[in-house]
């Protein structure tokens, strides 16, 4: 059975107290489970133009290309979330060239148009997401309000440097000065990922006047107490009594179980394996959607008691992080460790190709979430700033590790470290 989830979608865009023109845009279509805000750059109506037709072209494309979405709907494989995240970023990057084309036609004297843009398709129980400028999508669950998307800004790239920190950059001259837009250039790196659902879940797509305002734990307060055109309403008029220095838009998507849903026991993660990850030691520097990327590079793997993971003598290119259960690791017959929830082992199988020194058995049923040497590497090439903080965080788990071997070796008689 195919696992399938209701959206349900409101949205409030408003100009705000400041400027004369709203160039917000936004496209709701819960039918084709995509959801857009977009926020137009260039002057006078050039930024509507901009904004409303990176909307258009991105629904057109999606709409000739239906039957790659009704694939993954009725077989939601790897292979077909594959070709829908391509299918995305190929309909934003097309909306960028079309509005860069405009932009030639209508603005006579050479100067640039562009908008920032946030899509969300969801097709089965996943949210697929494509990202560019400043605007910002949430994931609300379990009471706390995630940031899925990283601004493209100026003062954000000094916070990845450490030149920045959160609270300066609040109130910092350049925090409006985008790095990435649509329509600028011909083309335009855009940021994807892929997020399972599940019942619950509330997705937010607002605009840079909407989060220069209201901040995350209001946004869970909001959807915790209120409900549809309410909540939207009640975000958009806070960001105004606070300012409302810029145009605001807030699109807000409930995700509700179908008759027909099914929770995931295999293929991708299951959305409560982010805090099986969240909690290993690996990645508790990540934000939450490095986290995410993560959890899409991982395969699920459940064994009963008794099951054995790989054997001493072995050669693997996998790492194991336990979401459920307990596994014992052998040395010569000999226990010398048992790993829990959130533990993890066989990580020198992400930097090197070793024969493993250890047999590991599951002593109770476990689920292991299950990362790849190839699926790593592809995830640290893609991603620099997961690529520094897993790196490190590994580095610093094998440095003490060989410190503590040393240590047992200069304790064993006639042994010499």
């Amino acid at each position: 059975m195919v696992s399938t989830l209701h959206a349900q979608a409101w949205v409030r865009s408003d100009t705000g107290r400041v400027r004369e023109e709203n160039q917000d845009s936004y496209h709701l279509d819960s039918d084709l489970g995509l959801f857009v805000v977009a926020d137009g750059m260039g002057g006078s109506e050039h930024g509507l133009v901009a904004s409303r037709l990176a909307c258009s072209v991105i629904k057109e494309v999606l709409v000739s290309n239906r039957e790659v979405l009704d694939r993954h709907a009725a077989n939601p494989t790897s292979q077909h979330a594959d070709e829908i995240e391509a299918l995305l970023t190929e309909a934003v990057q097309h909306a960028g060239h079309e509005v860069h084309r405009a932009a030639g036609a209508l603005t006579s004297d050479g100067r640039h148009m562009g908008t920032t843009l946030d899509a969300v398709l969801i097709s089965a129980d996943v949210a697929f997401t494509a990202h560019v400028g400043d605007s910002r999508i949430w994931l609300i669950r379990d009471k706390e309000a995630r940031q899925i998307t990283e601004d493209h800004t100026l003062v954000q790239e000094r916070i990845r440097r450490g030149l920045l920190t959160e609270e300066q950059a609040k109130s910092h001259r350049q925090r409006n000065v985008v790095t990435r837009a649509l329509g600028v250039f011909e083309s335009v790196m855009v940021d994807s990922l892929r997020i399972v659902l599940a019942p619950g879940d509330v997705l937010l797509l607002g605009s840079d006047g909407l989060h220069r305002y209201v901040e995350p734990h209001e946004f869970v307060h909001w959807t915790q107490n209120t409900r549809g055109t309410v909540t939207v309403e009640a975000m958009v008029n806070l960001a105004n009594q606070r300012g409302g220095r810029d145009n605001i838009t807030a699109l807000l998507v409930q995700l509700e179980a179908t008759d027909e849903f099914v929770e995931r026991t295999e293929s991708e993660p299951a959305p409560d394996h982010m805090n099986a990850l969240r909690r290993c030691e690996l990645f508790v520097f990540c934000t939450w959607r490095e986290l995410a990327k993560v959890a899409a590079a991982c395969h699920v793997r459940d064994l009963p008691p008794g099951s054995v993971i790989f054997r001493e003598g072995d050669s693997s290119r996998e790492c194991f992080i336990v979401y459920r259960g307990q596994v014992r690791l052998k040395r010569s017959g000999i226990t010398f460790a048992d790993i829990g929830e959130s533990g993890h082992f066989g990580e020198l199988s992400l930097i090197d190709t070793p024969v493993r020194h250890a047999t590991a058995v599951a002593i109770t049923p476990v689920r292991l979430l299950v990362l790849s040497h190839g699926d790593f590497h592809r995830l640290l090439r893609d991603d620099t700033a997961l690529a520094v903080k897993v790196s490190w965080r590994l580095m610093q788990y094998l440095a003490r590790t060989l410190r503590s071997t040393m240590r047992m070796v200069s304790q064993t008689p006639g042994k010499k470290p």
